[in-house]
């Protein structure tokens, strides 16, 4: 079970990475009007964050032998197919929940930051 964890967790990471590094270059692209760059950030975060909710909400619907965690896994550290398909979902849904609140966070963070930018009378 350990080794499926680490394996959503790295799959689901790797896949939040992309997105980060687009807000990141949105961000950068707007960066000579800072209020605008944080709240575009903090904004794509938000929908980074529904994105992930969406995906462990129909985590448990997906097909396990499709997801990219399954085909990582090696062939010896596959559960039974009998208790497969609870497994794959049940770490999926962890991995996205959990990446889920840390874009949630980072969301929180960049408004916080935007509106402090504002209040402090800086473009």
């Amino acid at each position: 079970m350990e080794e499926l964890r680490k394996l959503a967790f790295f799959t689901v990471a790797k896949g939040s990475a992309f997105g980060l590094f687009a807000i990141f270059l949105i961000m950068l692209g707007f960066s000579a009007v800072p209020t605008f760059s944080l709240r575009a950030g903090g904004f794509l975060a938000l929908l980074m964050t529904m994105i992930l909710l969406a995906k462990a909400w129909g985590a448990a619907r997906a097909d396990y032998r499709r997801t990219e965690m399954w085909l990582l896994l090696p062939r010896h550290h596959r559960p039974p197919e009998a208790h497969a398909k609870w497994a794959v979902t049940t770490v999926l849904h962890d991995a996205y929940i959990t990446f889920a609140m840390r874009s949630a966070a980072l969301a929180a963070a960049l408004l916080g930051a935007a509106l402090a930018v504002r209040l402090a009378g800086l473009r």
